[in-house]
């Protein structure tokens, strides 16, 4: 990241800001997915599933055969049905509604990333005119997965019944999960270009934001000089607790030496070091300085930008507000759209037609 830090990037000043924690779902929550999603299959072949013929009784008694082949949504009175919004309309009202997951701060806040959105199956009921909707699950590098699923009201589109009841969100926003991994932000315009920016959000005492730094790392190895990353501090809940009893100064300094490691060519270096160290506790402003010593960082240069930080990471506090972001980590690609590390790189795959 060395090779940018002469770039000035635009960004729309501490700021401390409740966020979620991002996680996985565990075996209790994959269970009980399954469960639900059994009984629903189950509902469905049962009541829902489609026939091509329907017999009736007319008023004079004798029986009267319908080919309703043709019939997409269904037959009630005596006639096919046609439901107020149509399959493309209600997969976007569901892609809203799984984007909405990321405000969550809960585990399902990475439900957004894991949906495979180009396999989302609707059934449409006429009886109830209500809309059931699947997709399928992934987990990042793995081959689990399950399905998520909701139904949709086809009169009052609001009303959504997903299949995890736990943590319902509310239809916050109109962004939309476009593509695996990742979230298009509605009101906001791309960027992609031969170079693409990169915001790069973390808090260095949330969860896992160290070690995903690793993922950072990944894609500047494989993109090189195609994107224009920048690692952004936003201290949130993770580092409030902290300073709560070593104080707010000693507390921020962990996100002073990442961005500023970050402007020089050992960055990889001290992360891995860092990583090494670090368990998921305070650490102290010794440490870091031994951190910084031992990954050969250039400790004049350091300090020097160490001292006069805190303004740009403060601007990079209401940068990450105009993008909305409420996870750590989180990563903002070509002023567009939303990933988080382990899916950085599927979506620049996606977004810059690589094929990867």
């Amino acid at each position: 990241m060395a090779k940018n830090q002469n770039k000035k990037i635009k960004e729309p000043s501490v700021v401390i800001k409740p966020i979620g924690k991002l996680g996985g779902l565990d075996g209790i929550h994959i269970t009980l997915i399954l469960l639900l999603i059994v009984a629903l299959a189950i509902l469905l072949y049962v009541t829902y599933a489609k026939q091509s013929i329907v017999t009736l009784v007319n008023q004079t008694g004798s029986n009267q055969t319908l080919n309703l082949t043709n019939c997409q949504y269904g037959y009630s009175n005596n006639s096919c049905m046609t439901p107020l919004h149509n399959a493309t309309q209600i997969k976007k009202i569901f892609e809203n509604f799984l984007a909405s997951y990321t405000y969550i701060n809960t585990s399902f806040s990475v439900i957004p990333y894991i949906s495979q959105v180009n396999q989302i199956k609707e059934y449409y009921s006429p009886n109830t005119k209500t809309w059931i909707l699947t997709v399928p699950e992934k987990y990042f590098n793995t081959n689990s997965t399950f399905i998520f699923s909701a139904i949709i009201n086809d009169l009052n589109t609001t009303q959504i019944i997903p299949s995890v009841q736990t943590s319902k969100p509310t239809l916050s926003s109109k962004n939309l999960v476009s593509g695996y991994g990742y979230i298009s932000l509605s009101n906001k315009t791309s960027c992609v270009t031969n170079s693409t920016p990169i915001y790069w959000f973390i808090d260095p005492y949330s969860p896992g934001s160290i070690s995903g730094l690793s993922y950072l790392e990944n894609i500047q190895s494989k993109f090189n000089t195609t994107i224009a990353p920048e690692l952004d501090i936003l201290y949130t809940q993770s580092s409030q607790e902290v300073a709560t009893q070593y104080g707010l100064q000693n507390t921020t300094l962990i996100g002073k030496y990442l961005y500023c490691s970050s402007k020089q060519p050992n960055f990889n270096e001290f992360v891995s070091t860092l990583n090494a160290s670090y368990k998921n506790q305070y650490i102290s402003p010794n440490e870091l300085n031994s951190i910084a010593k031992n990954s050969e960082l250039n400790l004049t240069q350091l300090n020097q930008c160490v001292s006069s930080s805190g303004t740009i990471i403060n601007r990079q506090s209401v940068l990450a507000n105009y993008y909305n972001v409420t996870s750590s980590s989180s990563v903002i690609i070509g002023c567009k759209y939303q990933a988080i590390p382990q899916t950085a790189y599927q979506t620049l795959c996606s977004i810059k037609n690589m094929g990867c």
